[in-house]
């Protein structure tokens, strides 16, 4: 093991590490995002969104919460976009919390702890979900295929029968069928959606637990001066294939709808959906910017500092399979460490 490998290994180094990258870099935004919070019952714990690690238990997140909020401070998104901008110095690295799905039981949950520890977050809404209070086509797929009481799925979009005997099995299926139906066009994804619920029809009726918040739920949490919205579209469609028609509809559209929803509070940052098509890419800038959007979240994994693409912002997600902490403190190691180095060595040179 190389003297390195060992010094990265030393519970203080990563600190040290960013702080070099900090010295090398400047300060940093941590987008941190946050897609369910369950409760620490056995009943949750066995909640397909728990088992296919896309929710984190309360205790997880308060863990990880108020770990963070000892190293950072938290600040709203709109105070993020004037540090990005350079409207405002950054003098300090800081962090900003988003809610990707406004589940009624997350918001319960988190609230009073966000409240304790006043951290301000930001909701990304999807007005559909708004108006029907259906989670989103994703998180319905985890949940129909983990509920199912079938041992086996056939369909007519899929080549092979997927076995649903266990956890592992019935896991491993949702994440193809999200996969699979995640590369395919608006109507395509809508009538692959209706086979699988007419194949699964015994969840159907969503229980309480799993609704969205409402339109006059969210316009009761714009009153507290903790919260804000952002725009995840109007259906959540992935980005992979998509069409400049339907990305109209899903921006444009979902901004337009959403402003005559929410009157308060809603910040002009858009949440990127699944997936990427390079040869839309600036296409979809453009639609952003013409709907009055300021800047764009992303999934890549790393951290924002002023002069970045604004509507290509990096996040990391609070996951059970990601360390978010450890990532933020490790964001650019490799470049920092050069760039400590060469500023280093031309400071030898000076003397």
């Amino acid at each position: 093991m190389s003297a390195f490998s060992f010094f990265v290994k030393l519970p203080f180094s990563k600190s040290i590490l960013h702080k070099m990258s900090e010295l090398a870099r400047g300060k940093c935004l941590a987008f941190f995002t946050l897609h369910r919070v369950l409760e620490d019952t056995q009943e949750d714990l066995a909640h397909p969104h728990f088992l296919n690690r896309t929710a984190i238990t309360l205790k997880q997140a308060q863990t990880f919460l108020t770990r963070m909020h000892r190293r950072l401070p938290f600040i709203s998104l709109e105070n993020s976009l004037d540090y990005l901008m350079g409207r405002r110095s950054l003098n300090q690295s800081s962090a900003v919390l988003l809610i990707e799905v406004p589940y009624i039981k997350t918001i319960r949950l988190l609230k009073p702890l966000l409240e304790e520890q006043k951290i301000p977050v930001t909701l990304v809404l999807a007005t559909e979900s708004l108006n029907d209070g259906r989670m989103p086509w994703m998180d319905e797929i985890i949940y129909r295929i983990g509920n199912a009481e079938q041992s086996e799925l056939t369909l007519s979009f899929i080549d092979r029968s997927l076995s649903l005997n266990n956890v592992r099995e019935r896991m491993a299926a949702a994440n193809l069928l999200v996969e699979h139906i995640s590369h395919a066009k608006k109507e395509t994804l809508k009538t692959r959606l209706k086979q699988l619920r007419e194949a699964v029809p015994e969840v159907a009726v969503h229980p309480a637990s799993e609704r969205i918040c409402t339109v006059e739920q969210i316009e009761k949490l714009s009153l507290n001066p903790l919260f804000s919205f952002a725009s995840g579209g109007k259906y959540r469609l992935p980005f992979y294939d998509i069409s400049l028609e339907d990305a109209q509809t899903e921006i444009v559209g979902g901004m337009t709808e959403l402003s005559g929803m929410v009157h308060r509070s809603l910040v002009p940052v858009y949440f990127y959906p699944l997936g990427s098509d390079k040869r839309r890419k600036q296409d979809i800038v453009r639609l952003m910017m013409d709907s009055g959007l300021k800047a764009a979240v992303s999934r890549d994994i790393g951290v924002c500092r002023p002069g970045d693409n604004m509507f290509r912002l990096h996040s990391l997600p609070l996951a059970q399979s990601s360390d978010s902490f450890t990532q933020f403190e490790m964001q650019g190691l490799s470049d920092a460490i050069d760039d400590f180095l060469l500023v280093t060595m031309a400071k030898d040179r000076e003397l």
